[in-house]
C-alpha cells in the first residue's frame, strides 16, 4: 500500500475508516522490522502512513526491510559517573561557557568516571564543535560513545580509540573529514597513511595538499623525510613552506644539520682574547642564492611578513629558523640572553632577532623565547605566540609587574591581554591579586574594559581563594546595566566551578 492509499485511512480515523489489522500487518511487513511494529491497529496505521509519506517525499522507492542487526557495544571499562555528577552534566550542556565544559571533562576524566548512556548523543553534539574539550574528555565517553559514532558521521572524531575507520570519509568526504581521517590513520598506521597522502597527491590543489600535508606532524619520523625533501620542490610555496617546517622538526636532525652548515661561515662565535679583551659574533650575509639553499627549499624573495628586510637578510633569516636554537647555545657553551647581547653589537641584530623568533617558536624552547620576548613588540601575533611558549612563572611574573605598576589605560590593556593568554587553572596568588586589581581598575579606570574580561576570568581563577569573591564590586561598576550583568555572570560561574569541583572531591 502507498501513501495515497494510507493517509485516507489515517486522517479519518481507524475506527471509522480502516483496512484490517492483518492486511496493514501483511503491507507493512517489508518496510517495519517486527520489533518496531505496533500491535494496536491505530498505531501500525499511523506508523505504515507515516513511512511510507516519508519514501515518497524524499523520492524514495520502498523496499523491504532486510537491515542487519548491529554489533553489540563493546563492554564498559569504567564506572558511570554518579547521580550528582550526571545532573552537573545536564547543566554543563546547557551552560554556554566552553572554559567550564572543558573543566568538567578533564575533572571527570581525571575521576576515571564516564558519562551516563542516555546522555552520550547530546555530549556527542557538544564535542563535535570543540576540539579542545574532546581532548579533556579522554576515556569519559565510554565504549558506547564509539559504538554511537559509527553510526553517526558527525560524531567520527570519536573514531580515535575506536576499531574502523570509514574509508568512504577519505574518498568522498569534505576537506575536514579527510584531514580527520588522514590524521586517524596517522596515529594507527603511519606508514599508511603517507602512501594514502602520497597516491592522492596529484589530484589535489595547492591549499589541500598544504593541509593535508600538516598531518604528517602526527608521529613524524624519519620514514617520511624522502617524501617530505622531494616536496621541498613543490610548485606551491605553500607547501614548500610546510615541508621545510616538518623537516626541520623531524627527530633525525638531519635537515636542521644541513642549515647549520650553510651557516658555518655567516654566524661566527668568536671567543674572548686576552685580558681586556671580550667575546663576540661576526655576522655575514649571504653572497648569493645558491643552488644548495634553493634544493633546500630556501626562497629567494622575502614574503609579506617579512618585506622590511633585503634579498640577503631574508636568505640568513630563513636558515637560522629551521636551526633548533638550543644548538647555538649549546655550541658556544652560552645562554641565549648573553647571544642575544652579542647579536645587538652586530650590524644584522634585527636580522638574527628575526631568524632566531621564528626558530625558538617553531621548536617552542621555553628559555628561548623569555630571552626573545622583551625584543618584541608587545600584543603583536609574534609576542603573543612567544608568551605561550615561555615557562608559567615567567608569564605570571609579567602579571605581576603590570599589577604593582601605576594604573592607566595602557596598563589595564596589557593586563587583560596577558591574563586572557594564562591558561588554566590560575593559581590562588595570582587569583587574588587580579581581583583586588579589578575591583580598583573597575572603580578607577575603564569599567568596560575589564568587565569584558571577567567571563574568561571566572573560568580561569582559582574559586578557592577568595571567600568573598562575590563582593567588593564598587558602586560605580554596579550601577551600568552591562557591568552589572558581567559581574554578576562572573560570579554565577565561579560559584558554579566551585560547587562541580566539591561534588567531584566527595
Amino acid at each position: 500500500m502507498n501513501s495515497a492509499e494510507l493517509l485516507p485511512y489515517a486522517l479519518l480515523g481507524s475506527e471509522r475508516r480502516a483496512p484490517s489489522h492483518e492486511t496493514l500487518q501483511q503491507a507493512t511487513a517489508g518496510l517495519i522490522g517486527s520489533a518496531g511494529r505496533p500491535e494496536n491497529t491505530a498505531e501500525l496505521l499511523l506508523t505504515a502512513a507515516s513511512v511510507a509519506t516519508s519514501a515518497e517525499r524524499a523520492a524514495r522507492r520502498l523496499s523491504a526491510f532486510t537491515a542487519d542487526p548491529l554489533d553489540e557495544a563493546l563492554a564498559e571499562t569504567r564506572p558511570v559517573c554518579t547521580g550528582v555528577i550526571a545532573s552537573r552534566l545536564d547543566q554543563v550542556l546547557e551552560s554556554e561557557r566552553a572554559g567550564v565544559r572543558r573543566e568538567f571533562f578533564t575533572l571527570l576524566d581525571a575521576a576515571g568516571m564516564r558519562v551516563p548512556h542516555d546522555r552520550v548523543p547530546a555530549v556527542l553534539n557538544v564535542l563535535r564543535g570543540d576540539a579542545e574539550i574532546r581532548t579533556a574528555a579522554g576515556g569519559s565517553l565510554g565504549r558506547r560513545a564509539e559504538w554511537l559514532a559509527r553510526l553517526n558521521p558527525g560524531w567520527n572524531f570519536v573514531h580515535a580509540s575506536a576499531e574502523t575507520l570509514d574509508e568512504a570519509a577519505w574518498e568522498t568526504g569534505a576537506r575536514a573529514a579527510r584531514e580527520r581521517y588522514l590524521e586517524l590513520l596517522r596515529d594507527r598506521e603511519p606508514p599508511r597513511a603517507r602512501t594514502l597522502l602520497q597516491e592522492a597527491w596529484p589530484r589535489e590543489s595547492a591549499d589541500v595538499r598544504a593541509s593535508l600535508l600538516e598531518v604528517l606532524r602526527v608521529r613524524l619520523s624519519a620514514d617520511d623525510e624522502p617524501f617530505l625533501e622531494s616536496l621541498l620542490q613543490d610548485r606551491a610555496r605553500s607547501v614548500r613552506e610546510v615541508a621545510a617546517t616538518l623537516l626541520a622538526l623531524a627527530p633525525s636532525g638531519t635537515f636542521a644539520a644541513r642549515m647549520r652548515s650553510l651557516l658555518q661561515p655567516l654566524v661566527v662565535f668568536v671567543p674572548k682574547k686576552g685580558f681586556l679583551g671580550s667575546p663576540q659574533l661576526t655576522v655575514e650575509l649571504p653572497v648569493e642564492y645558491s643552488a644548495e639553499m634553493r634544493l633546500a627549499g630556501i626562497e629567494s624573495k622575502p614574503d609579506a611578513a617579512h618585506k622590511e628586510f633585503g634579498e640577503r637578510s631574508w636568505l640568513l633569516i630563513q636558515l637560522l629558523r629551521w636551526v633548533p636554537p638550543s644548538v647555538w647555545s649549546q655550541e658556544y657553551r652560552l645562554k641565549p640572553a648573553d647571544l642575544l647581547r652579542l647579536a645587538e653589537k652586530t650590524d644584522h641584530a634585527a636580522t638574527l632577532r628575526a631568524g632566531w623568533g621564528h626558530a625558538a617558536r617553531l621548536h617552542r624552547d621555553p628559555l628561548w623565547c623569555e630571552a626573545l620576548l622583551d625584543s618584541i613588540p608587545f600584543g603583536t601575533p609574534h609576542y603573543m605566540e612567544t608568551l605561550s611558549c615561555v615557562p608559567r612563572t615567567v608569564h605570571e611574573e609579567l602579571i605581576w609587574q603590570r599589577l604593582n605598576a601605576p594604573l592607566n589605560a595602557d596598563r589595564v590593556s596589557e593586563v587583560c591581554l596577558l591574563a586572557r593568554a594564562l591558561s588554566p587553572p590560575w593559581s590562588a596568588p595570582i587569583t587574588r591579586s587580579m581581583l583586588q586589581w579589578a575591583r580598583s581598575a573597575v572603580e578607577r579606570i575603564q569599567p568596560c574594559r575589564v568587565v569584558w574580561e571577567l567571563p574568561h576570568w571566572g573560568s580561569a581563577m582559582d574559586p578557592f581563594a577568595d571567600p568573598r569573591i562575590e563582593t567588593g564590586w564598587p558602586e560605580k561598576a554596579l550601577e551600568l546595566p552591562a557591568s552589572r550583568n558581567a559581574i554578576e555572570k562572573f560570579v554565577e560561574t565561579v560559584r558554579f566551578r566551585r560547587e562541580m569541583i566539591e561534588e567531584f572531591r566527595r
